[in-house]
C-alpha cells in the first residue's frame, strides 16, 4: 500500500483534502501533518512513496523538507505546492 505524506501549515487545507481523499483510503496510507518539524521527524524515520509540501512553512520551506525526503528515501516522489 502506498505511503503519501502531505505537509502544510494550512490545517484546514488539510481537513478539505483528507475528507476528499478518505473514500480511497483502502488504495494507499496517508499521513497529513501541520508541522513542519513533525513532518521532518516523519521523514527521517519512514519510508514514504509521495512526500506533497506547500513551499511556504513556518521556520522552514518545503523545498527544504523535499531535500530531506530526496535524502531519506531517494525513490520517493516529491511534489512541491505554492499559492
Amino acid at each position: 500500500m502506498p505511503k503519501i505524506l502531505f505537509i502544510s501549515d494550512d490545517s484546514g487545507f488539510l481537513v478539505c483534502l483528507r475528507q476528499s481523499i478518505e473514500h480511497r483510503a483502502q488504495d494507499w496510507h496517508a499521513e497529513f501533518v501541520s508541522d513542519p518539524a513533525a513532518a521532518a521527524a516523519l521523514i527521517t524515520t519512514n519510508s514514504f512513496d509521495v512526500v506533497v509540501s506547500a513551499l511556504d512553512l513556518p521556520g522552514t520551506s518545503g523545498t527544504q523538507l523535499l531535500a530531506l525526503a530526496a535524502d531519506a528515501c531517494p525513490q520517493s516522489v516529491r511534489i512541491l505546492c505554492s499559492t
